[in-house]
């Protein structure tokens, strides 16, 4: 599929939102959306919107740190229905890439117990286990990727 990749501007804040409320509960926890709000309107520069036609398909950010020698995956959603489309893996495949460019040794990730399988499959391992870490049965996984 092809998708047009944009990077985030405010006036997509409405459909950002709309997205990670379709990624409720499974992948998120409700009370997460602030949060999510809030980052959404610091206007991230490395924050990049995926769309299909004229739709919100898909998002993500890759916050670098050089002298960390790291980057790392906020706020990585796809759309429920776009699930299996290849999107998830576009994005996790740029990922690495652009941190190997950047000659970082690994990526983090924050996850839950819903997401971890996902990023297992791009060799994430996982340093850290909170439990009820982003709410109510939503547990906080912390995973990395050495590059």
């Amino acid at each position: 599929m092809n998708y047009r990749i944009e990077p985030y501007q405010l006036k997509y804040i409405e459909q950002c939102l709309a997205l990670f409320d379709c990624n409720c509960p499974t992948y998120f926890a409700f009370n997460e959306r602030d949060d999510y709000r809030q980052f959404l309107q610091t206007r991230p520069p490395h924050y990049h919107l995926y769309f299909q036609d004229d739709s919100l398909v898909a998002a993500y950010g890759l916050m670098i740190d050089c002298h960390a020698q790291c980057s790392r995956i906020q706020w990585i959603m796809v759309r429920a229905d776009m699930a299996g489309s290849g999107v998830g893996r576009m994005m996790m495949n740029t990922a690495v890439d652009v941190s190997i460019c950047n000659q970082l040794t690994r990526i983090e990730i924050a996850a839950s117990q819903h997401s971890a399988p996902f990023f297992e499959r791009f060799s994430a391992k996982q340093i850290d286990y909170v439990e009820n870490g982003w709410g109510p049965d939503m547990h906080k996984i912390d995973m990395v990727i050495s590059l």
